[in-house]
């Protein structure tokens, strides 16, 4: 796959990001079992068959979340307007019918401050799906919030829900009073 900036001039962005997060010390490093990646190899979604729709993609979550092998994240902004939370709440409640672990929950990032709210749900095994918002992000988490954004998925790496169990970090002040 290549992302084209210009039908001229091709990036070689994809491959660059297939092979790194193909590379079984970076699968290690992040904590990635074979078993999960679909057809054996990561690529842009996942191997699997996908239209921009959340009906398509309806079959893929009740199969993932039956068979409760993989740590599932969705997240948004509160701010998105393009894909709202309360969208991704309803097709979750709705359309997976999962039972509801924990309630929404205030989760704080590293700043200590009220970075978003999550809930979780429960899955044929033990891994957690869990559903989290960005407080004050819009559509690109991590360009509007990038610490509450490498929190989320640092939290998720280390193993999933405990996203109200994120470390502050000591940081001084830049305009000490």
């Amino acid at each position: 796959l290549h992302t084209a900036i210009s039908p001229i001039f091709p990036t070689c962005v994809d491959d660059y990001a297939a092979r790194y997060l193909n590379s079984a010390e970076v699968q290690d490093a992040i904590h990635v079992r074979s078993d999960t990646i679909p057809n054996g190899e990561w690529s842009d979604c996942g191997n699997v068959e996908y239209d921009f729709n959340y009906e398509s993609e309806l079959s893929n979550y009740e199969e993932w979340t039956r068979e409760g092998n993989l740590q599932i994240l969705i997240y948004n902004g509160d701010a998105d307007y393009i894909l709202s939370h309360m969208g991704n709440s309803a097709w979750i409640n709705q359309g997976l019918n999962l039972t509801e672990e924990k309630e929404w929950t205030e989760w704080h990032g590293s700043d200590g401050q009220v970075a978003g709210y999550f809930e979780t749900y429960q899955t044929g095994g033990n891994t957690p799906f869990t559903l989290l918002t960005v407080k004050g992000a819009g559509h690109m988490v991590p360009k509007d919030r990038p610490e509450h954004a490498l929190n989320m998925l640092d939290q998720f790496l280390k193993g999933g829900q405990e996203h109200d169990k994120v470390e502050r970090a000591n940081v001084e002040p830049l305009c000490p009073f």
